[in-house]
């Protein structure tokens, strides 16, 4: 089992990096619809399916962002995903975690043509199944990033706009494995630590305060393609 669990972690890590690119996209289109001196909360969802080396994983996300003046931007998010294994269905789990992070947007003017954005995000993640409280293991996880991005409008007319945006993030994860000594194994323990380049790209589409994101995200060999839809509420 112990052998089993350690696969689990190589898995793991993947997981994690996609979710923390799914999970910091909700810092996205509030952000970069806000203009200069607007204070605009953003509420977001997503629903993905996504094939991974290994297996599969299903997520629902929600969020929401707090933009103030146009340029300070706060998001928090809440996810949970089913976990399929494609060689053995009994090491299936279930996944829940948060994140959260900030943004400083700096707008384009006369001087600069482009708007760019620059902050951070962290969040953790926690695997659940009968198989690993069987093992009386646990099986954790976390991300910390940094980086930034820039994005324009590339239309505007009749209550609609469009945004085109690039983002480059630097990835830090970080995946734990503890088992407890019980009757059947020894207590053991093991952290393994990696760090990956994510690039995201798209557009948003804003209609009234409604908006739609799809982009697609690259994290080192992995890619995804994720759609975010959302609710815009000026102050």
């Amino acid at each position: 089992m112990i052998r089993i669990l350690k696969k689990e972690i190589s898995f793991m890590r993947i997981i994690i990096s996609l979710l923390f690119t799914i999970g910091v996209g909700f810092g996205q289109a509030t952000g970069i619809f806000s203009v200069q001196g607007e204070s605009l909360f953003g509420i977001e969802g997503q629903y993905e399916s996504e094939d991974v080396d290994g297996g599969s994983i299903t997520s629902t996300i929600l969020g929401g962002s707090y933009v103030l003046d146009g340029d300070l931007e706060f998001f928090g998010s809440y996810y949970t995903a089913e976990v399929k294994n494609d060689n053995d269905s009994s090491l299936d789990y279930d996944m829940t975690g948060f994140g959260y992070g900030g943004f400083y947007h700096m707008k384009a003017d006369e001087s600069f043509p482009v708007n760019v954005k620059i902050g951070g995000a962290f969040s953790t993640i926690d695997a659940l199944g009968d198989w690993l409280d069987n093992a009386g293991a646990k099986l954790t996880g976390e991300s910390s990033a940094f980086g930034g991005g820039v994005y324009k409008n590339v239309y505007d007319k009749n209550g609609t706009s469009i945004m085109g945006f690039i983002n480059i993030f630097s990835v830090k994860t970080e995946v734990t494995l503890d088992v407890a000594e019980n009757a059947n194994y020894y207590a053991y323990r093991e952290t393994t630590k990696d760090e990956i380049s994510s690039l995201n790209f798209g557009v948003a589409v804003r209609n009234g305060d409604l908006f739609i994101a799809p982009s697609i995200s690259r994290n080192d060999d992995d890619s995804s393609f994720n759609v975010t839809l959302g609710f815009l509420l000026p102050q």
